[in-house]
C-alpha cells in the first residue's frame, strides 16, 4: 500500500517550524530540571554535594541499578559496539586511582573467577608456543643496552627470581654460557648477541 507522504515531509512551512522549534525550547527551559545556563547558589551546590555524598543513597542506587541489570544479556554486537568505544581510551592517573580503590577488598564470586579463568585460557590459547622473532630480540637488546637500573629497580628483580627452582639443565646451560662469556672476554673479543 502505497501512503502520500508518510513520513511528513515538507507538510510544515519553514516559518511554522521555526515557531514549533522556538515553542518547544520554551517548553524546555521552562520544565527541564537540568537546565544549562543556569548557575546554582552556593548552598544549592553544598546540598547538592551533601547528597552525592551520602553512602545509603549511593547504596539504595547501586541496588536499583543491580536489580534493573539482574537478567540484562548483552549480545555480542553490543559487546563488540563497547570494546570499540573503549579501544584507545587512556585513563587518567586520577581515574586509574579511583578503579584501584573501587576494586580493593572486593569479593569476587567463584562463578566470576572461573569466567575470568575461561576468558585468560582463551587469551593465552592463542599466544601458546609463540616466540619472538630474531629482529624483535635484537631490538629489545638494543634498546635495553646503556640503561642503567635504579638500584630499587635491581633489588625487585632479584627478590622476584628468589626461591625459583632451576632445572638442572637450565643449571648447566647457565654456567656453560657464563663460562663461554668469561673466556671471551679475556681474550678481548666482544660477545654480540645477534
Amino acid at each position: 500500500m502505497n501512503v502520500w507522504n508518510k513520513n511528513k515531509k515538507d507538510i510544515y512551512s519553514a516559518n511554522t517550524l521555526e515557531l514549533m522549534k522556538n515553542s518547544r525550547k520554551k517548553w524546555l527551559a521552562k520544565h527541564s530540571h537540568n537546565r544549562l545556563g543556569i548557575k546554582h547558589t552556593e548552598e544549592s551546590k553544598r546540598n547538592y554535594k551533601a547528597a552525592q555524598n551520602r553512602p545509603e543513597l549511593k547504596e539504595a542506587a547501586r541496588q536499583r541499578l543491580v536489580e534493573r541489570n539482574e537478567n540484562k544479556v548483552w549480545t555480542d554486537e553490543q559487546r563488540k559496539h563497547m570494546r570499540k568505544m573503549k579501544t584507545g581510551l587512556k585513563q587518567t592517573d586520577e581515574t586509574k586511582k579511583k578503579i584501584s580503590d573501587g576494586n580493593r577488598g572486593k569479593i569476587i564470586s567463584d562463578e566470576t573467577k572461573k569466567r575470568q579463568s575461561k576468558s585468560m585460557k582463551k587469551t593465552w590459547s592463542k599466544k601458546k608456543n609463540w616466540k619472538h622473532t630474531i629482529e624483535t630480540k635484537k631490538k629489545m637488546s638494543d634498546s635495553a643496552k646503556g640503561k642503567k637500573k635504579s638500584k630499587k629497580t635491581k633489588k625487585r628483580m632479584s627478590d622476584s627470581r628468589k626461591g625459583v627452582k632451576l632445572s638442572e639443565f637450565h643449571k648447566r646451560r647457565l654456567r656453560e654460557g657464563w663460562a663461554r662469556k668469561r673466556l671471551l672476554k679475556e681474550q678481548g673479543i666482544q660477545l654480540e648477541l645477534f
